[in-house]
């Protein structure tokens, strides 16, 4: 990687730091308790996708506009019970699996957009997200598999873990530029 690819990579470090602040915050509201962007992390391309597992489902988009690239939310499996029960107003136990997807789904699409309108915001441009898609269980290979065909296996990309008060997991930010 050049001195200039190091730069533009930092500079894209700050913007995505900036977008998951800010879709933080719109956790923090929907969960009803802290929640913290970690500073970014831009792991070694030749590794795996994600520098440890969080075992998650994951709700991966496109962006377009003065960024392309691939952003993915992934949450722990275990949080997605929790993220269910303040979107659909009752207890996660009681849902059945495709409300439980589609509540995971909604906050992916609450996230993102957060994310995206803090980097326009930055850029003073237009940055749109795509419509999304959710895997479930096995997020991390999918997203794996999917970004070695999409952009190859040495892609630079940017994670931002989201932990609660407790400083416990609670989901993570991946973005992958395309161009």
């Amino acid at each position: 990687m050049t001195e200039r690819d190091k730069q533009q990579l930092e500079a894209l470090s700050r913007l995505v730091e900036i977008g998951a602040k800010r879709a933080a915050n719109a956790l923090e509201q929907i969960v009803g308790g802290h929640i913290e962007a970690r500073a970014p992390v831009v792991p070694d391309p030749t590794g795996s996708v994600l520098r440890e597992s969080i075992r998650a489902t994951g709700i991966c988009f496109e962006l377009e506009g003065c960024l392309e690239g691939i952003v993915a939310i992934l949450f722990p499996a275990s949080f997605c019970d929790l993220l269910a029960r303040p979107m659909v107003g009752v207890d996660a136990a009681t849902l059945d699996a495709q409300a439980l997807e589609s509540a995971v789904t909604e906050v992916g699409n609450i996230l993102v957009s957060h994310l995206a309108n803090a980097i326009a915001d930055e850029l003073g441009e237009r940055l749109l997200p795509s419509i999304p898609s959710l895997v479930t269980g096995h997020a991390e290979t999918e997203l794996e598999g999917f970004l070695a065909r999409a952009v190859g296996c040495d892609a630079p990309r940017i994670e931002i873990d989201l932990v609660d008060g407790a400083n416990q997991p609670v989901g993570r930010v991946l973005l992958v530029p395309t161009r």
